[in-house]
């Protein structure tokens, strides 16, 4: 072999021996030098989850601090969301954003419609 100051051989001939795997950089020769240079039967390497991850959705920022009910009338619940403070019945659309989907004794069904999520706010106490 000819030795030629910017020619490695070796490299050469052991790159001859690598199977080219999708997903490889064939540019990189470190890559090439991390992994195991041998032929022949390979472990099968994990597959990687190339699904997206899931969406977290944020919980709905509200608290539930209260209901009352009159006779003849809707239950009505006592809802605040920051400095803001709602009084509500089933099927009320709170902040613009939030539903009252179901009223209990001590939690509140709410549906955010822009994230399309529910989530039950139970009552707190002051």
């Amino acid at each position: 072999m000819d030795s030629s100051p910017g020619l490695d051989w070796d490299t050469l001939v052991n790159s001859r021996k690598i199977v080219y795997e999708l997903g490889r950089n064939i540019f990189d020769m470190q890559q090439v030098a991390k992994k195991d240079t041998i032929s022949g039967p390979r472990e099968p390497e994990s597959k990687i989850d190339d699904r997206p991850p899931a969406p977290i959705v944020p919980s709905i920022p509200v608290t539930f601090y209260g209901s009352v009910k009159k006779q003849g009338d809707q239950k009505k619940v006592f809802l605040q969301n920051g400095e803001r403070v709602f009084i509500a019945t089933l099927g009320s659309i709170i902040d613009r954003r939030y539903r009252v989907l179901q009223i209990e004794a001590n939690s509140v069904l709410l549906e955010d419609m822009l994230m399309n999520n529910r989530q039950t706010i139970f009552l707190t106490t002051r």
